[in-house]
This record gives C-alpha cells, structure tokens and sequence, in this order.
C-alpha cells in the first residue's frame, strides 16, 4: 500500500482543514492568548521601541532646531557628503536587487539606509535655503522621515522577532524562555532587518499614493513570520503566494488595527490637548509633549503586537492547508493508482 493513501479519518480531516477560513475577527481573539502567554518578550520590545521612537523624536527636533541656526553653505556642505553617501548605498542597492536570487537577508541590511540618507541629505539642504526655513513644519516632517523609515525597519524587525518567536512558541506549547527570544532579536536582527525592512519602506512608500501601499501591506502580510521562523526561505515570494485569494481577510485585520489604534490614541491624545492634538499630532507631535508622545507609541506598539500574531495565526493555517492539499492530491494519485 502507498504512503501516501490517507486513512478516512486523515482525509476527512485535511478536507476540513483545506475548508477552514478563520476570519479576521477570530484571528485577533486567537492572537489574544499568545500575546498573554509571550508577555516578557513582547513587552521589553514595545517598551524599548516606544523609547526609541520617543527619544528619536526628540533628537530629530533638536536636529531641526539647530539647522535653523547654522549658515546654508554649512549645511549644503553636510547635505552633499549625504548625497555621496546615499548615493554609494544606492549603487549598492541596486546590486543586490541585481543578485537578489542569491543574496542573503543580512546582505540587504546597508541598503535599508539609502533612502533615509539621501531623504535626511535633502532635509539638511532645505533647511540651508531660505524657502526651506519658511516651510517650519513642513520641514521637520522631512527630516523626521528618515528617523521614522530607520525605526521601521530595524526597530520594527527586533519587535517581530520577539513577537511572532514568542506567540509561536506558546502556539506550539512549549514554554517561552524570555532570554532565549531577547537573545535571538539580537543574533537575528541583522538578518530580518532586510525582508521587514523592504517591506516597510514599500508600505510606507506606497501609502503616498495610498493604493499600492494597501496593496503591499497585503500581499507582504506574511513576511514576518517567515523571515523569523523559516530562516532559509524567500519570504517575500512566500508571502505573495500565500496571501493570494485571502488578501479580502488580511484588509478587515488591518482595518481593525487601524480603526482600534486611531480610537485609542487619538481618544488619548484628545482627552490630554483638545482636538486640535489630532493636527499637533500630524504635523508637529513635539506639542503634544515627550511623556503622551510615548503612551501613544507604546499603544501603537501593543495594538501592532496584537495585529502581528493574529497574522501568524492565518499564516500558520494557510501552510498548514497548504501542506493538507498536497496530502490531499497524492491520495488521490495513489488511490487512482491503486484502483488500475
């Protein structure tokens, strides 16, 4: 007899499994319990992200203030050593997209920087004209890109590391050694960094025009979960090929991510400094001072947690059909087979 005849049981089960559509809401309401379960991990990285991005803030501001102060050739001088240096890390860029079959994820880690550096480069110049100067918020926005595209990425891959490492572990039923995941963010953050990161920088590209950035959003809802728990796969070819046909659930979870976080920090930032927050918050979120600026990223942090492994939940459903399709052909191969 083949081995690859299921029994009746097996195969009714498969079927089942090829059948499941967990939905977006349930998706989240599973994601709860291994959010709890992975808690120590999870919370040491919002916290340090919510830090970082606090303290990025206020640095990016002190950086725009002090521009304001410095003659323009000193700042055209500085801006176009970023150019050079953006540059180079654009060359190179462009050579890894040309060995991209081979490259490794960590090899892409420099090419995250180019366009931060050139954004930050054009920043700098602005500010050294006097057009530039009169633009105020306009201006800081622009050198707070780069900050914002740098803590994305990186910032944003040691989250997913801790994140989606952790859920699976309680997912699986074993138990999280909270020092053994911190110590894979660090061994590892190099490597994802590079699929998390292209990621980021095509959303955040592409919400610009809004359409494509929905679009990558979907299609890459998987990346992270492949990077972290298959080291040695494509994870943005992986992650198109699953999403396909389910890409209408991956929108309702985004949507409500959204729709929750906006609630919850816009509820916040209201009840602090009045509806006029909601702009301060967009256009100079300095006004809303260093201590909401952090609450508000710590929730954005957490919510983005939730969202993260309710996107493992279906990633780990849709391999698992995947896997059960597979089965499901073979068998019937072999019984087709078996019956000549």
């Amino acid at each position: 007899m083949s081995d690859d005849l299921l029994s009746e049981e097996a195969e009714r089960e498969a079927r089942e499994l090829v059948a499941r559509r967990t939905t977006a809401t349930q998706s989240i309401l599973q994601a709860l319990p291994l959010v709890a379960g992975s808690a120590g991990a999870g919370l040491a990285l919002s916290f340090a992200y919510a830090t970082a991005s606090t303290v990025g803030l206020d640095l990016v501001g002190r950086l725009f203030d002090w521009c304001l102060k410095q003659p323009g050739d000193s700042l055209a001088s500085m801006a176009q050593g970023g150019f050079v240096v953006g540059g180079l890390l654009s060359v190179y860029a462009v050579i890894q997209f040309m060995k991209r079959h081979t490259a490794t994820r960590a090899s892409w880690f420099p090419a995250l920087f180019a366009l931060p550096v050139l954004v930050g480069a054009g920043g700098i110049m602005l500010a050294g004209s006097p057009t530039g100067r009169q633009l105020g918020p306009a201006l800081f926005q622009m050198l707070l890109v780069p900050w914002t595209l740098l803590l994305y990425s990186v910032g944003g891959a040691a989250c997913a590391i801790a994140w989606v490492r952790g859920a699976d572990e309680v997912a699986e039923g074993r138990p999280v050694d909270t020092s053994a995941v911190l110590g894979e963010v660090g061994s590892r953050l190099v490597e994802v960094s590079g699929p998390h990161g292209a990621r980021q920088h095509a959303v955040t590209i592409g919400l610009q025009l809004l359409v494509p950035g929905i679009f990558y959003a979907l299609q890459l809802a998987f990346v992270d979960a492949i990077a972290v728990l298959q080291p040695e796969g494509a994870a943005w070819k992986r992650s198109g090929d699953l999403t396909y046909g389910m890409r209408s659930r991956l929108f309702r979870v985004f949507a409500m991510w959204f729709v929750v976080t906006l609630l919850v920090v816009g509820g916040l930032q209201v009840g602090v400094g009045g509806t006029e927050a909601i702009t301060l918050a967009m256009v100079d979120p300095r006004a809303l001072g260093l201590p909401i600026y952090f609450v508000s990223e710590l929730i954005t942090a957490i919510t983005s947690w939730v969202l993260t492994v309710a996107l493992l939940v279906l990633y780990k459903e849709r391999e698992a059909q995947v896997t059960a399709a597979r089965a499901l052909r073979r068998h019937k191969k072999a019984l087709a087979a078996s019956e000549t």
